[in-house]
Protein backbone atom coordinates (compact mmCIF):
# COMPACT_ATOMS: atom_id res chain seq x y z
CA UNK A 1 0.00 0.00 0.00
CA UNK A 2 1.23 3.33 -0.50
CA UNK A 3 0.45 5.73 2.40
CA UNK A 4 0.24 9.19 2.16
CA UNK A 5 0.95 11.51 5.41
CA UNK A 6 -1.87 13.86 6.68
CA UNK A 7 -1.63 17.81 5.43
CA UNK A 8 -3.50 20.88 6.88
CA UNK A 9 -3.74 24.49 7.96
CA UNK A 10 -3.35 26.18 11.19
CA UNK A 11 -3.59 29.57 11.84
CA UNK A 12 -0.42 31.31 13.56
CA UNK A 13 -0.83 31.45 17.55
CA UNK A 14 2.80 31.75 18.05
CA UNK A 15 3.18 28.52 19.64
CA UNK A 16 4.92 25.20 17.98
CA UNK A 17 1.65 23.59 16.14
CA UNK A 18 2.01 20.23 15.22
CA UNK A 19 -0.20 18.01 12.74
CA UNK A 20 0.03 13.54 12.65
CA UNK A 21 -1.07 10.70 11.04
CA UNK A 22 -1.74 9.31 7.28
CA UNK A 23 -4.12 8.11 5.31
CA UNK A 24 -3.79 5.21 2.21
CA UNK A 25 -4.30 2.25 5.08
CA UNK A 26 -7.06 -0.38 4.22
CA UNK A 27 -9.71 0.24 6.99
CA UNK A 28 -9.03 -1.53 10.05
CA UNK A 29 -5.08 -2.27 9.17
CA UNK A 30 -2.21 -0.90 10.98
CA UNK A 31 1.24 -0.68 10.46
CA UNK A 32 3.49 -1.57 14.03
CA UNK A 33 5.65 1.28 14.36
CA UNK A 34 4.52 3.59 11.36
CA UNK A 35 3.82 7.31 12.13
CA UNK A 36 4.14 10.60 10.58
CA UNK A 37 4.90 13.99 11.75
CA UNK A 38 5.01 17.53 11.10
CA UNK A 39 5.72 20.54 13.24
CA UNK A 40 6.21 24.53 12.80
CA UNK A 41 5.90 27.76 15.01
CA UNK A 42 6.04 30.94 11.92
CA UNK A 43 3.53 31.19 9.13
CA UNK A 44 4.96 28.80 6.36
CA UNK A 45 4.80 25.13 5.12
CA UNK A 46 6.21 22.18 7.04
CA UNK A 47 6.81 18.69 5.55
CA UNK A 48 4.85 16.11 7.79
CA UNK A 49 7.28 13.51 7.18
CA UNK A 50 6.83 9.31 7.85
CA UNK A 51 9.33 7.79 10.68
CA UNK A 52 12.39 6.23 9.63
CA UNK A 53 11.55 2.78 8.07
CA UNK A 54 8.11 3.40 7.04
CA UNK A 55 8.56 1.72 3.64
CA UNK A 56 8.92 -2.57 3.66
CA UNK A 57 7.12 -2.40 7.45
CA UNK A 58 4.22 -4.83 7.06
CA UNK A 59 0.75 -4.93 8.56
CA UNK A 60 -0.27 -6.67 11.79
CA UNK A 61 -2.42 -8.93 10.34
CA UNK A 62 1.11 -9.49 7.85
CA UNK A 63 -1.87 -9.45 4.52
CA UNK A 64 -0.31 -5.54 3.50
CA UNK A 65 3.45 -3.94 3.27
CA UNK A 66 3.74 -0.64 2.32
CA UNK A 67 5.32 0.48 -0.76
CA UNK A 68 5.70 3.82 -0.72
CA UNK A 69 5.44 6.67 2.34
CA UNK A 70 4.47 10.46 0.84
CA UNK A 71 4.63 13.19 2.82
CA UNK A 72 2.18 15.90 3.80
CA UNK A 73 2.25 19.90 4.58
CA UNK A 74 1.72 21.74 7.19
CA UNK A 75 0.57 25.16 6.44
CA UNK A 76 0.44 27.79 9.00
CA UNK A 77 -1.21 30.93 7.74
CA UNK A 78 -1.36 34.63 9.41
CA UNK A 79 -3.63 35.46 12.44
CA UNK A 80 -5.70 37.97 10.71
CA UNK A 81 -5.55 41.59 13.15
CA UNK A 82 -8.16 44.45 13.25
CA UNK A 83 -7.01 47.62 14.89
CA UNK A 84 -10.29 49.50 15.32
CA UNK A 85 -9.81 53.40 16.05
CA UNK A 86 -12.22 54.68 18.80
CA UNK A 87 -15.15 56.28 17.90
CA UNK A 88 -17.29 58.84 20.41
CA UNK A 89 -20.03 60.97 20.06
CA UNK A 90 -18.94 64.03 22.66
CA UNK A 91 -20.87 67.21 22.92
CA UNK A 92 -19.29 70.92 21.79
CA UNK A 93 -17.24 72.45 23.98
CA UNK A 94 -15.76 75.23 22.07
CA UNK A 95 -11.79 73.51 23.28
CA UNK A 96 -10.26 70.64 20.84
CA UNK A 97 -11.35 67.22 21.42
CA UNK A 98 -9.60 64.15 20.97
CA UNK A 99 -9.98 60.43 20.47
CA UNK A 100 -6.59 58.94 20.76
CA UNK A 101 -7.01 55.26 21.96
CA UNK A 102 -7.40 51.94 19.75
CA UNK A 103 -8.36 47.98 20.48
CA UNK A 104 -6.40 45.04 18.86
CA UNK A 105 -9.21 41.89 17.83
CA UNK A 106 -8.71 39.23 18.29
CA UNK A 107 -6.36 39.17 21.09
CA UNK A 108 -3.03 38.83 20.60
CA UNK A 109 -1.43 35.57 22.04
CA UNK A 110 0.37 35.87 24.95
CA UNK A 111 3.32 37.41 25.35
CA UNK A 112 3.00 39.42 22.02
CA UNK A 113 3.07 43.36 22.07
CA UNK A 114 1.93 45.60 19.25
CA UNK A 115 3.46 48.77 18.85
CA UNK A 116 4.73 51.86 16.60
CA UNK A 117 0.88 52.54 15.68
CA UNK A 118 -0.59 55.67 16.79
CA UNK A 119 -3.98 56.76 16.10
CA UNK A 120 -6.02 60.18 16.78
CA UNK A 121 -9.41 61.44 15.63
CA UNK A 122 -10.17 65.23 16.95
CA UNK A 123 -12.15 68.58 16.13
CA UNK A 124 -13.29 71.62 17.38
CA UNK A 125 -17.01 72.42 15.90
CA UNK A 126 -19.57 70.18 15.49
CA UNK A 127 -19.06 67.80 12.74
CA UNK A 128 -18.10 64.33 12.25
CA UNK A 129 -14.05 63.94 12.35
CA UNK A 130 -12.65 60.36 11.20
CA UNK A 131 -9.62 59.37 12.73
CA UNK A 132 -6.74 58.64 11.19
CA UNK A 133 -3.39 55.69 11.83
CA UNK A 134 -0.05 56.65 11.83
CA UNK A 135 3.11 54.57 12.00
CA UNK A 136 3.85 51.03 11.01
CA UNK A 137 2.60 48.68 13.46
CA UNK A 138 5.15 45.67 14.92
CA UNK A 139 4.53 42.89 16.69
CA UNK A 140 7.12 41.20 19.26
CA UNK A 141 7.03 38.40 21.23
CA UNK A 142 8.17 37.72 24.71
CA UNK A 143 11.87 37.36 23.76
CA UNK A 144 11.12 40.64 21.87
CA UNK A 145 11.58 39.00 18.51
CA UNK A 146 10.13 41.19 15.63
CA UNK A 147 7.09 38.38 14.54
CA UNK A 148 5.10 40.74 12.50
CA UNK A 149 5.30 38.80 9.20
CA UNK A 150 3.30 35.97 10.84
CA UNK A 151 0.25 38.47 11.25
CA UNK A 152 -2.27 39.88 8.43
CA UNK A 153 -3.58 43.61 10.03
CA UNK A 154 -5.84 45.98 8.86
CA UNK A 155 -6.85 49.03 10.50
CA UNK A 156 -10.10 50.74 10.46
CA UNK A 157 -10.69 54.48 11.92
CA UNK A 158 -13.10 55.19 14.29
CA UNK A 159 -14.80 58.75 14.18
CA UNK A 160 -14.95 61.75 16.40
CA UNK A 161 -19.06 63.17 16.19
CA UNK A 162 -19.05 66.54 17.69
CA UNK A 163 -22.67 67.56 18.55
CA UNK A 164 -24.53 70.81 19.49
CA UNK A 165 -24.88 71.47 23.28
CA UNK A 166 -28.82 72.18 23.71
CA UNK A 167 -28.74 72.67 27.29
Amino acid sequence: VTLTANSGSKVYNGQPQTLTGYTGAPEGVTFESVTAFGSGTDVGEYNVTFSDGAVGKISTDRKYIVTAANPGKLTITPLALTVTGKSDTVKYTGSLQKLDTYTVAPALPTGHALSGLSYLAQGTTVGDYTGAFTGTATIKDASGTDVTANYTIKAEPGKLTIVADDT
